[in-house]
């Protein structure tokens, strides 16, 4: 999915303008069998939620292993002849990203309260590409660490327009990764509810869970820490936390289901712990 336009490589007719496919692909949309492939060589266990009481095909349906094209002439009929310039690569996108299984985690909660140093911890012990919207942000903005420090920059960094951009921007940012098989996280604020929403029901287009982590700290912590920020992508200061408290939009109930709790007032190694064992939960860590 992208935002605010077709995606980069795809006229708007769903059409790829370059021949060839994805070197991660499994799936290509062709109706041929990719005989040289083992599944079970590429791909990671289902979880249990994603587990199927079928059967294997009986042989008489089973795929030939020996001629492509007379499988699928006989699987898609004789005047189909597809090839992977024909498809929609967006779509065999969504349908390897599918089959990868691969998950969204957003990273929640107030400035200070430790979302992003959780979301560090994670990336350096499970393995996942971290996307922090407040770099995005001043990225999208085109602005220096110095730059952002002035009342007019703030004003067009912190606007409800440069918001919104910078949520699209994570998000496609995060497509980006997700179709390339990284498990990502998206560590931000996510203070409205609809920006939470957003990004579940944009991964379940995808046909991916996601899950939220929801940090949590102490008032009397989170203020010693902003007092202690230096150098920090973030600009939030106590007074930023206590309007953004103020204005704080609680988990709905499209969101709770899918929300965990990790009490980031906790040593660094003891939050990282936790939230370990709710990515187990979710079948993210073994």
């Amino acid at each position: 999915m992208s935002v605010g336009g077709h995606r980069d490589g795809v006229v708007p007719d769903g059409r790829s303008p370059h021949a060839g496919a994805a070197s991660w692909w499994i799936y290509r949309g062709t109706g041929r069998p990719l005989h040289d492939l083992a599944l079970a060589d590429v791909l990671p266990s289902p979880p249990p939620w994603r587990m199927f009481g079928g059967v294997p095909l009986p042989a008489n349906d089973a795929p030939a292993s020996d001629d492509d094209d007379k499988e699928a002439a006989r699987r898609l009929g004789t005047q189909f002849n597809l090839s992977e310039r024909d498809v929609d690569p967006h779509e065999v996108d969504m349908v390897n990203a599918a089959l990868y299984l691969r998950r969204p985690l957003l990273v929640t909660g107030l400035p200070g309260t430790g979302k992003s140093s959780l979301a560090r911890w994670l990336g350096v012990h499970a393995g996942f590409a971290v996307i922090r919207s407040d770099v995005v942000r001043k990225e999208h903005a085109q602005l220096s660490a110095a730059d952002s420090n002035s009342t007019s920059a703030r004003a067009l960094l912190y606007s409800p327009e440069m918001t919104e951009q910078t949520y699209a921007e994570c998000l496609r940012r995060a497509e980006e990764l997700v179709f390339e098989g990284k498990r990502v996280i998206v560590d931000a604020t996510f203070r409205e509810e609809a920006q939470r929403r957003q990004f579940l029901d944009v991964a379940r287009q995808w046909g991916l869970p996601c899950g939220m982590l929801l940090c949590q700290a102490h008032a009397a912590a989170v203020r010693e820490r902003l007092v202690q920020r230096k150098g920090d992508a973030s600009d939030a200061d106590w007074s930023v936390y206590e309007a953004l408290a103020a204005t704080w939009e609680d988990p709905g109930e499209r969101t709770q289901t899918e929300t965990r709790i990790i009490d980031t007032g906790l040593p660094l190694d003891q939050a990282g712990t936790q939230a370990g064992s709710v990515l187990r939960e979710w079948e993210l860590l073994d």
